[in-house]
């Protein structure tokens, strides 16, 4: 029996709520509006195109690579493995020399972009004799941030080769 008016007495309190929620709502809803201003809007078409660029692969390798016409990838455990790509004007593909039949997933005429350094980095080769993989990190911190003689090092001797 007291659950049952316990039970009522919820009911009832529910009873009203679409009005309450009503009265709320127009209470809370801002009555003025605010208008984009020009500058708005011409950063959000710069947004866009710099979207649309990145969506199209338009991003370039680093720069330390636009100035050369040959990129050459060389193993780093095998310093035999080569493979040498040689590129035109517009940073596309002119030919690619690769000896050692590697499977190397870009073709001639192929416009050269980000990719190229992550496939070098996956695969354990060098760009122009530069590592393009990104620093270690142990905990979330890079392996170069931790001090020598630091617990860390003594205590994971294996992380910090």
């Amino acid at each position: 029996m007291y659950n049952q008016k316990l039970f009522m007495g919820k009911i009832e309190k529910y009873k009203d709520f679409a009005r309450k929620f009503q009265h709320k709502w127009n209470q809370d809803t801002p009555t003025e509006i605010n208008l984009p201003s020009y500058l708005d809007e011409e950063e959000e078409k710069k947004k866009i195109e710099m979207e649309q660029e990145l969506e199209n692969g338009e991003d370039e390798i680093s720069e330390s690579y636009l100035n050369s016409k040959e990129l050459i990838f060389t193993g780093k455990r095998n310093r035999n493995l080569q493979i040498t790509v040689v590129l035109d004007s517009s940073m596309r593909i002119e030919s690619i020399d690769n000896k050692a039949n590697i499977r190397f997933p870009f073709h001639v005429g192929q416009r050269i972009n980000r990719n190229i350094e992550v496939w070098a980095c996956n695969n354990n080769f060098l760009l122009n004799g530069e590592d393009t993989c990104p620093e270690k990190k142990i905990f979330g911190v890079r392996a170069s941030d931790v001090p020598q003689g630091h617990e860390w090092r003594k205590i994971y001797p294996g992380k910090f080769k």
